[in-house]
């Protein structure tokens, strides 16, 4: 039997957004040598052992970004185990995505149940590949920052099941037992949405403000104001990637029912393209979804037996608690 959402009294049992936003600053900050990293490669003319070193001075990071390199994803013969050689291989533009989607993720090594830390990255590198490439056959200029958005768009989900482990497991539960939309119910919940968050940590992070505002916004692309196209790119990339099996969520029933929350605008776009071109385009030069589900594996990395059972614990100890309360 499913357990209905209880209503909550904000001021007794939810810290507000601004001490919540506060709480995330105290996280781990993104890797030095991945922020460096990235700043050599802002150059255009950068000198790749100069990005080699850096990446190399932390460890994971440069194991992650040589696995990277050895990916069927990107199509590569012969292994190697130089840094160097796989910056080489990835290409200035992949090399970037493969930094900043390590440094995001090394963040978050673990997440409380019913979240599953190799899921959740897959599927925001799954999106973040949709978007960039959305992107580009839409003709919108930023790449990299739709790329960026759709990467974390879904963090939100996460601080807060961080935050409150116990109360985002109901909601989760509840939500997964037809009592209506995740979003709207962590926003009962909560009092705000997921994105709000995400967006106001992003923020305090010093990532691009049109990129924050884009993940504010994308939840209701319809209504947005500032980044309409960047909103609408995030939120059509989210629904693909959960289409195509790697969304945190099962497709819906009614195949393609995401097309209806687009607008007049955006339509006609993907109507010249063609939705399932668009999946072609995604599938085409091998198995994408086995591909993507490998780099999310090498990328978020494989939990060690002390975090998988650490995370069994915690997920029977949310279980008695909500067989008992």
């Amino acid at each position: 039997m499913q357990h209905a959402i209880s209503p909550r009294v904000l001021g007794a049992r939810v810290a507000p957004i601004d001490a919540l936003v506060d709480r995330m600053r105290e996280l781990p900050s993104l890797p030095e040598a991945a922020l460096e990293a990235l700043h050599l490669l802002e150059d255009p003319n950068y000198d790749v052992r100069a990005v080699a070193d850096a990446v190399s001075r932390d460890p994971v990071l440069a194991m992650r970004i040589v696995g990277m390199g050895n990916s069927p994803f990107f199509g590569m013969g012969m292994r190697t185990s130089c840094v160097k050689t796989s910056i080489l291989r990835l290409g200035e533009r992949e090399t970037r995505s493969a930094i900043l989607s390590v440094a995001i993720m090394t963040t978050f090594p673990t997440l409380p149940a019913p979240l599953d830390v190799q899921r959740f990255w897959t599927f925001g590198l799954a999106s973040a590949i949709c978007a960039r490439r959305l992107a580009e056959d839409l003709g919108y200029p930023d790449t990299s920052g739709a790329y960026l958005g759709a990467l974390v768009h879904r963090l939100g989900d996460a601080f807060l099941a961080i935050s409150f482990p116990r109360r985002f497991e109901e909601v989760w539960c509840d939500s997964r037992g037809g009592q209506g939309d995740l979003e709207e119910a962590l926003n009962k919940e909560f009092g705000f949405y997921p994105g709000e968050l995400c967006a106001r940590v992003m923020e305090s992070w010093n990532m691009p403000p049109r990129v924050a505002q884009a993940v504010r916004e994308c939840r209701r692309p319809e209504l947005a104001v500032q980044q309409p196209m960047l909103a609408l790119v995030l939120w059509t990339s989210g629904w693909v990637a959960t289409e195509v099996g790697l969304g945190l969520d099962p497709p819906e029933d009614d195949r393609n029912l995401w097309d209806g929350g687009l607008t007049q605008n955006m339509r006609r776009e993907l109507h010249e393209l063609g939705y399932a071109a668009t999946l072609d385009y995604l599938l085409s030069g091998g198995d994408f979804v086995q591909n993507v589900r490998q780099l999310g594996r090498l990328v978020a990395g494989r939990p060690g037996p002390l975090t998988r059972a650490r995370a069994r614990a915690r997920a029977r100890r949310a279980r008695l608690d909500r067989a008992l309360s």
